[in-house]
């Protein structure tokens, strides 16, 4: 690059948002721009004629014309992290250099919440070079599921370590990845350093990283998921040869079946006991006072008051998919945990979704997404997950939002008491036209004695 030989103007010169330093063949400093003396903290008369070594990072090559990462350092002595350019430059007629500097604090501060976010997802998370498939960095989350260490991992590629239970997918996922740039809710299983096969769902993402192609891969592992929804399929079968037999309610054979199905989920959480069963007779009597209502009585008919009851059960189901971790923790949420968990509803949904395509005309199953993707919403429009608001929320998830907070304003946690009936009734009246439905309060408020008889009679 040969010498810079432009004049500058005082004005030019302070327009530049980089940090200009201009020093000359000594290393002393001849001039530096308003940016650098705002970002520094000097003054440009504390600074000019002195060496540039009171700014610059002494380990800093100021000879060179590649671009190089380094430390500038402020009036307090704190570090700047920049990216710092050097090229010829001629000031005043004297032959020197200019220095030319990146601030990198924003990109720094950004770098490191992405690695909290790496390394504190609860998703199987890996970065791999795509030129030999080599491991380059692994999360906890990755460690603690499959059962390596770090140092087992780093360095070693998937068919190395035997992580694919079907070796030959890695080439083409590769090749399929670096094509598109991205693969999507791909089932792959992995096998972990025990020899357990597990079910995950795969996405993958191109990146680069130093300018080198990466593949970021993230594992989500849907095992129970896999259970649960192969226990629905069967459980579904057996609906619909009832269905063909022209019966109209569920057996209690079969309502056992269902019940025992959603307490896979019930028995890894705290919440255990005689939950769904409360859950189920209390949305029988909310729905049957509802119906009282001319305005309600055409959606709520004996038989549909049947499937609401009967797919109440199924409400936590998508619990199955989420960390032991998250769902057993006994005390409070955090934030990020709480947006892990706010997931259980989408993946409950996702479920029901994929056994309703095969029974496309399946009551109960329609009326089980309702109740599982919308009895956390709020008639307000400030739940989960979709911000649905007064009637455009389905009756169904109204109705089970009212019963499972009543059950669980009754139970006791690790993190809270057990309220009494009235303070329940309480709690709830409060919400009347904000979290609940005014005419659902009205109805629950008409039984709510018999609330408290069954909570008592279905007791932990």
């Amino acid at each position: 690059m040969g010498s810079i030989m432009v004049h500058l103007t005082d004005n030019t010169f302070d327009l530049i948002r980089d940090l200009l330093i201009v020093i000359d063949d000594h290393a002393t400093i001849l001039k530096i721009n308003q940016a650098a003396t705002e970002r520094l903290g000097f003054l440009e008369i504390d600074l000019t004629g002195r060496s540039v070594s009171l700014i610059v990072h002494p380990a800093t090559e100021l000879h060179t014309n590649k671009t190089q990462f380094t430390d500038l350092m402020d009036a307090q002595g704190n570090l700047i992290p920049v990216e710092l350019r050097s090229a010829p430059f001629t000031y005043e007629n004297r032959q020197g250099r200019v220095l030319v500097a990146h601030d990198l604090s924003e990109r720094t501060a950004s770098e490191e919440l992405l690695r909290t976010a790496f390394n504190n997802s609860g998703a199987l998370l890996s970065i791999s070079r795509a030129s030999d498939g080599v491991f380059i960095d692994v999360n906890p989350t990755f460690l603690e599921t499959l059962g390596y260490t770090k140092q087992e991992v780093i360095g070693k590629t998937s068919n190395q370590l035997g992580l694919l239970a079907i070796q030959s997918q890695r080439d083409p996922l590769i090749l399929e990845t670096l094509k598109s740039s991205r693969i999507r809710d791909l089932d792959v299983q992995i096998k972990t350093k025990d020899g357990r096969i597990l079910d995950a769902l795969f996405n993958v993402d191109v990146l680069k990283i130093r300018g080198e192609t990466c593949i970021l891969t993230s594992a989500i592992d849907i095992t129970r998921r896999k259970v649960a929804e192969a226990r629905l399929l069967d459980m579904l079968k057996n609906l619909e040869e009832l269905v063909s037999r022209k019966v109209d309610e569920l057996n209690q054979a079969q309502l056992a079946t269902i019940i025992a199905l959603s307490n896979i989920t019930e028995s890894r959480d705290t919440d255990t006991g005689h939950h769904i069963e409360r859950i189920r007779a209390l949305s029988t009597i909310l729905a049957e006072a509802l119906a009282l209502d001319a305005n309600y009585s055409p959606f709520l008919s004996s038989v549909e008051i049947a499937n609401l009851a009967n797919a109440s059960v199924l409400h936590d189901i998508g619990k199955v998919g989420i960390p032991d971790a998250i769902l057993l923790k006994p005390g409070k949420l955090s934030p990020e945990e709480f947006t892990v968990m706010k997931q259980h509803v989408l993946i409950g949904w996702s479920m029901l979704e994929k056994l309703s395509q095969r029974f496309p005309d399946n009551r109960y199953l329609q009326v089980g997404k309702e109740i599982v993707l919308n009895h956390h919403e709020r008639w307000d429009g400030k739940g989960y997950p979709n911000g649905l608001k007064g009637t455009d929320i389905p009756l169904p998830g109204q109705l089970i939002a009212v019963c499972d907070v009543y059950d669980a304003l009754r139970s006791k946690r690790p993190y809270k008491p057990a309220l009494d009936h009235a303070s329940a009734v309480e709690l709830i009246l409060a919400q009347r036209g904000t979290q609940f439905n005014p005419d659902v309060v009205d109805a629950f408020l008409a039984v709510e004695h018999r609330f408290d008889e069954t909570y008592n009679l279905l007791a932990e």
